[in-house]
Formats: C-alpha cells, structure tokens, sequence
C-alpha cells in the first residue's frame, strides 16, 4: 500500500487509524497482510469520486503496479483485479493485456456476462487508440474473444454474433493473416448455420476445408471437417456428411485449435453429437445413441457447462427420437435445469422444443401444443424464425392429433414459406410426411398419397433410412385401407429388410407389427 500512496509507512498507519476511528473503513484479513474497506459504498463513491482524474488514473496504475509485484507468482489468480485497475488507469497497453487476459479467462470458467464485460471495455479502449498493426491484432483477439462468448450468451443465431465474427474476419484481412481469418470465419459459419441459411453455411464450411491445410494445425482441419459434415447433412447429403464428420474424429481426443482455442462448444462434443444425428437418419439408431451418449462422456458439467449442455441436448433427442420420450422428458428438464442456471438461451430454447416433443410422443397432444404456442409466441424478433422454422411441423402434428386439420395444415404452410428461405433438406421429407399422415385423417386420400411418396423418394435419394421407413409404413397403412395390401407389403418389407440394427425402438416395431399384420392377410 506505501507503494500505491507513496507514503512512509507510519504516516500511512496513523491515516489509516484515524479513518478507522471515524467508522469510514473497517480492516479485513487478506492474503500474507491486512486489508481496507469501505464501511459503506457510499462513501467509496465520494472519496473516489474527489480525487482528480489524472491522479486518480495514477492511483489505479500504481495499484496494478504494486499487484504485479506482490504476486509475480501468483498472477494468473488476480487478471480480474489487474484489468479493473489498468483499465481505469494511464496506461491502455497495459489495461488492454489484462482485458483481454481476463476475458479470456472467465471464458475459459464459463462466466460468459463477465468475458463480454471485459471484451467490451477493452474495445471502448482500442477505438481510442493510434491505428497500426499492434492496435488492430489486440482488436482481433478481442472481437474473437467476444465472439465466443456470444454464442453462448446470446446465442448461435444472434446477429450479434455475426458481426462480431464479420468486424474479425476483416480485421485479420487488414493484417493479412489467413490463419484468423479462417479461424474467425467458424462464427460465420455457426451463424447461419444455425439460422438455416444452408447454401452460405455449406460455402463457408467448403472454403475452410479448402484452406485448412495451408496450416499445420490439426485443430483448424478438426473444426473444417466438422463444420462441412454439419453442413452436408443440412442438405441432405448424409453419406458425405459421415465420412466428414469420421476424418474430424480421426485427427484426435484432446485436439485443441492451437490459433484460438476458445471458440464454442467442445470440438469432440460438436462431432460425435453431428454424428449421431446423421447416424439416425441414415437408419443406425443404436449407433446414434452411443455416440450422444460418448458425448456426453467428453465434457463434465462443472468445468464446461455449455458443451455439456450440448451433449446432454443431443442424448434427449436421440431418445426422443426413438419413440423413448419418457425417458426424453426425464433428462430435458435436467438439461433446461442446466441452462436456466447458467444462461444459455440457444441451448434453452432447444430443450424446450425437446419437451414438447417429448409430451407429444406420450401422447400429450394438448399438452404439448400449449407449450408450443407458448414458446412461439415468447420469441424474440431476432430467434422467432428459427423457433418457427424449427417447431411448426411438430406443432402440425400435434394439431392432426387432435382433430384440428385447418391449423395443422396452416402450420404447415407457415413452415413451407420459410422453407423457401431455409431450405435445409433434412427438414422437407418430414414434411411430406406429416403432410400425407394429416390429409389421410382429413379423408384427401390422393393428395395425401402423393405427399407420402414424395416424403419416401426424398428419404432414398438421399440416403436417409429412418425417414423413408416412417413414410413407407404411413404409405403402408395407407394402401392397407384402399385394398392394396400386397404393394403394402413388398415395399414395407424392402425397407424393413434392410436394417440391422434399432429393432427395439418405436419406428421398428411399428414397421414390424404392421408388416406382420399385412403377411397374415395375405396369407
């Protein structure tokens, strides 16, 4: 303290004693001597406030000053208090460090209001600063910091993100350095990846595996076969997609990106979790939940609540979509537990989606579409096509359940002109699907047929296994009723025949059941 006041060390103690006496501070203990406070705030705001600015600036940087030199080896437990005071100081370059120090650091435990507070007064600082190199390198790891940070707090799809990633991208194109500009581009790729935006999201993703190789960092090449396996299977190109995703795993467990290594969930998390839905689609079931649940073993909720979250979001759809909603519902409200906590809305609010879907696969039709509506009508501006995007097919469904054709067949024209603008393929043979499901209870027959093979033809050209068995046993029933058993049966049992693995989950034994109910009447 002699060293911040610049005081001998008995004069100090008898000023401090005085203020002691007047009740203005009370001593507390502190690391290794003993420490000041303010009895009350108020007074704290007066007395700061008294002080002139350049000395009050002085005061802070001889503090950090004195920080520094008291816990040379300790550093790292007091980056927090080091950027409150050079950030209030006369010296930026060394407030600017420690922000970003900071930033980082919070980030790294999770504390995602904190990393943007610090990042944000660090940019406050840098816009004061000369241009020129230095300046805008600090700008780029502040921006990609910040980034990070934002997908979490606010949100893959936040247009926030975006440009945040977007002001990184053309800093690191100012310096010319490709490296962080391809490491930047991954949030411009999560960005319109999760607003649906396929073409931009699978461009982005090619380029990075393009330019992944230039550079030896077995992080960035993990991140662009992800990012391109993620974006394959939007457009439904579900082999291709695999074989990405397999080579991201291939390149190893605890591969971190060695340019900028805090950006978004755990890199095995976001492949195995990718994985596994691909798995899904392309008729592997089993395979799909051991892969969530391999997920779900990488990360652990204390040290990384936001990829856990993920893991855990993936393992309730891959039981949700296995007919296992009980056991769906069950973990979801663990899961929306979790994010409450921490504050994650992208992860909350597709927890959320996952409930209902888990209360309409118990038959909790009414249930279900009350919460639907709800959170459909609670979205922000910003999230509220994506909700939509997301949730209007199921919500269909559940309307066809009850009996209400005219607002399941308007939900599914509200989600058929986003589809123009979202066009993810992965999402079209659910359509047609729930489309003919509903116009076989409305009594359109033809129509509703047409839709069904339309829903069987997308699932084969694009490989997608699952989807085409929950169409063709929609057709089956279909053509049971109009006497056309035989055809029900034959092409039932082609695409029934081909599985070899998930005969315990609902899809399965529904398919089953029926093509043994077709075989005895035949015979």
């Amino acid at each position: 303290m002699c060293e911040v006041v610049r005081k001998p060390a008995d004069e100090l103690e008898r000023r401090l004693s005085n203020l002691q006496l007047g009740e203005f501070i009370y001593e507390q203990p502190a690391t290794g001597d003993t420490g000041f406070t303010f009895k009350h705030a108020l007074t704290q705001e007066v007395a700061h406030s008294s002080v002139l600015t350049e000395r009050r600036r002085a005061l802070h940087r001889r503090v950090g000053e004195a920080l520094e030199a008291l816990y040379v080896d300790s550093v790292d437990d007091h980056i927090g208090d080091l950027a409150h005071h050079y950030s209030r100081s006369d010296n930026p370059s060394k407030a600017i460090e420690y922000l970003w120090l900071a930033a980082n650091q919070a980030s790294r435990r999770s504390l995602y209001s904190d990393t943007l507070s610090y990042a944000r007064r660090g940019l406050s600082l840098l816009g004061a600063m000369p241009q020129g190199e230095a300046r805008t390198r600090d700008e780029l790891r502040m921006q990609m910091t910040k980034g990070a940070a934002l997908m979490a707090a606010k949100g893959f799809a936040s247009e926030e993100v975006e440009q945040t990633f977007s002001r990184a991208c053309e800093l690191a194109r100012e310096i010319k350095d490709p490296l962080q500009e391809l490491v930047a581009s991954r949030g411009i790729w999560g960005f319109h990846y999760t607003r649906g935006d396929a073409a931009s999201a699978l461009k982005v993703a090619e380029d990075g595996v393009a330019g992944a190789p230039r550079f030896q960092d077995p992080g960035l090449f993990q991140y662009a076969h992800y990012a391109l396996g993620a974006s394959l299977q939007q457009v439904g190109r579900l082999n291709e997609a695999r074989e990405h995703l397999e080579k991201a795993l291939a390149v190893g467990s605890d591969v971190k990106l060695q340019a900028h290594p805090i950006i978004g969930p755990d890199p095995k998390v976001l492949c195995l979790t990718t994985l596994a839905d691909v798995l899904f689609g392309l008729g592997y079931p089993d395979q799909s939940l051991r892969r969530s649940c391999e997920a779900l073993a990488v990360v652990k909720r204390d040290s990384d609540p936001f990829s856990f979250a993920m893991a855990l979001l993936f393992v309730v759809q891959a039981h949700c979509a296995r007919g296992e909603a009980r056991k769906g519902e069950e973990l979801c409200r663990e899961l929306i537990e979790l994010c409450d906590r921490h504050g994650f809305p992208f992860w909350l609010a597709a927890a959320k989606r996952c409930l209902c879907w888990a209360k309409v696969g118990q038959g909790r039709w009414e249930e279900g579409i009350a919460m639907m509506n709800q959170q459909l009508k609670g979205s922000d501006a910003g999230d509220k096509q994506v909700e939509e995007y997301n949730s209007l097919v199921l919500l269909a469904e559940a309307y066809g359940r009850v009996g209400k054709f005219d607002l399941a067949l308007s939900s599914l024209e509200q989600w058929l002109q986003l589809h123009g603008r979202h066009p993810i393929a992965a999402y079209e043979k659910g359509y047609y699907r729930i489309r003919g499901e509903l116009l076989v209870r409305a009594g359109s027959l033809e129509e509703a047929e047409q839709c069904l093979r339309r829903a069987i033809e997308l699932g084969a050209r694009d490989n997608a296994k699952m989807e085409q068995l929950r169409a063709t046993t929609s057709l089956a029933k279909l053509l049971r009723e109009t006497n056309r058993r035989n055809e029900a049966r034959t092409m039932l049992a082609e695409i029934y025949d081909w599985f070899t693995e998930g005969f315990d989950t609902a899809d399965l034994k529904d398919a089953k059941a029926l093509l043994e109910e077709l075989s005895s009447q035949g015979a």
